[in-house]
């Protein structure tokens, strides 16, 4: 549940239209304000306090400095152990970002399940065989 500076009772529930922020080097940076909170009728999260964004190593200077003056402190990292390994190996990137000034926190959602596209069409396919033993890796 978000904490109480984490959400504004006066922020209306429209989205901003639409909530990206262009910055070099980071895909799909946008603000995930405005968004309604289920839990607290006619809440929302409030506006330019918590971001999203697609994988960030090829920030540039520009982009990293936008970033710090939108109030960053922390990037949360989801992203799986595999899913790092291949990025460094594919020389996609480094695989890890750490700016001076913004913390770097390491929260993957599945340690070591590959999320990729390939790993999830595999994981599909594998789903529509409907074998116990892929009904029991599902479950785990």
């Amino acid at each position: 549940m978000a904490s109480p500076s984490a959400w504004n009772p006066e922020t209306p529930a429209s989205l901003p239209t639409p909530p990206f922020v262009t910055l070099s080097g980071i895909p799909n940076f946008r603000d995930l304000g405005g968004w309604p909170i289920a839990s607290w009728p006619h809440h929302s999260v409030r506006r330019n306090y918590v971001f999203r964004c697609g994988e960030p190593t090829k920030a540039t200077d520009e982009a990293v400095e936008k970033i710090k003056s939108l109030g960053v402190k922390h990037i949360f990292d989801l992203r799986s152990n595999p899913e790092i390994r291949q990025h460094q190996l594919s020389g996609r990137s480094a695989g890890v970002t750490n700016w001076p000034g913004v913390e770097r926190v390491y929260v993957p959602v599945f340690p070591e399940d590959s999320y990729d596209p390939l790993s999830i069409a595999t994981r599909h396919a594998d789903y529509q065989k409907g074998t116990t033993e892929v009904r029991r890796r599902a479950l785990h």
